[in-house]
């Protein structure tokens, strides 16, 4: 299960989300365990559960302050950081910045004050990717330098520092810089592989193909493209597959080519359809049509 999360540059059809989901009886379960253990362990796996399907924010927050409640006895530090930093999450999927910022900025503190430095590069990786969502790419900048220089040297922060570089090539991607996010994201990418982080690697691909196709570049963000694409199939991903070869076809579409875009779209449309995601399987179908009426236009 992932903790961060990772942005990708601007397409047609929706980012890929391979986050973590479970069903219902899962929560359940979470919450049973929590309930017999009341420890740090049950309490933090519900907060996980609700932040990744970032479907019931209240409940979260309810599940943070029993976090605060044992911070409060144990007065140890690192539990405190842990309540700040799930009770941010809670306001964030509120939509409540402010509160959200507020709160992640004393874990934050708290972290550099109690010297935990894994902390502190959770923290501002999630600091980050909530300023590059609030288009503030400055202020995301400065939290994902500050995570990376604190978890450079942690073995259990290297997924985070992936995260971390990979939205710091998004951050310039948004602002329009494609010149600098595609050189951090070849960095970003140069990491995922070494780090065999292939989940990682697939989005760095996949925002390089979204790189080149702004730059003009038809073959080298199609040769993105392709490799990400292989990647899925090997993981047997349908909805990385599915997003993928909507990308493909849109990029041949930007390039006044809908006859070559659509066999693509034919294929997001088959992979959509295994996922059983109606979300995705709309989007497809979407792109599939426009495509058909630009060729026959």
């Amino acid at each position: 299960m992932k903790r961060y999360r990772w942005l990708l540059g601007c397409c047609l059809f929706l980012s890929i989300g391979m986050l973590w989901a479970a069903d219902e009886p899962d929560l359940r379960m979470l919450q049973q365990k929590a309930a017999q253990s009341r420890d740090m362990e049950g309490y933090v796996g519900v907060c996980k559960y609700l932040y990744q399907t970032e479907e019931n924010p209240e409940l979260l927050l309810l599940y943070a302050d029993s976090i605060h409640q044992l911070a409060t006895k144990s007065k140890k530090p690192e539990q405190l950081v842990e309540y700040y930093i799930w009770a941010s999450e809670g306001n964030f999927i509120k939509g409540d910045f402010q509160q959200g910022y507020a709160l992640k900025r004393k874990a934050i503190a708290l972290a550099e004050k109690a010297g935990l430095k894994f902390a502190i590069s959770q923290s501002c990786c999630d600091m980050g990717y909530y300023c590059n969502v609030d288009a503030r790419y400055d202020s995301a900048r400065y939290y994902f330098r500050k995570g990376l220089e604190a978890g450079e040297d942690l073995s259990e922060a290297g997924e985070a520092c992936r995260t971390m570089l990979t939205n710091y090539a998004s951050s310039f991607l948004f602002e329009g810089k494609t010149d600098s996010a595609l050189v951090y994201t070849i960095r970003a990418s140069e990491r995922s592989a070494a780090d065999k982080d292939t989940a990682m690697l697939i989005e760095n691909l996949n925002q390089l193909g979204t790189i080149y196709r702004r730059k003009k570049d038809l073959e080298n963000c199609i040769a993105n493209f392709e490799q990400a694409l292989h990647l899925c199939e090997l993981r047997g991903n349908h909805n990385a597959v599915a997003f993928i070869y909507g990308n493909i076809a849109t990029a041949y579409c930007d390039w006044n080519r809908p006859g070559d875009a659509i066999p693509f779209s034919e294929k997001a449309v088959e992979y959509a359809l295994k996922t059983g995601n109606k979300r995705r399987i709309g989007t497809c179908y979407g792109g599939f049509y426009q495509f058909h009426f630009l060729f026959l236009a």
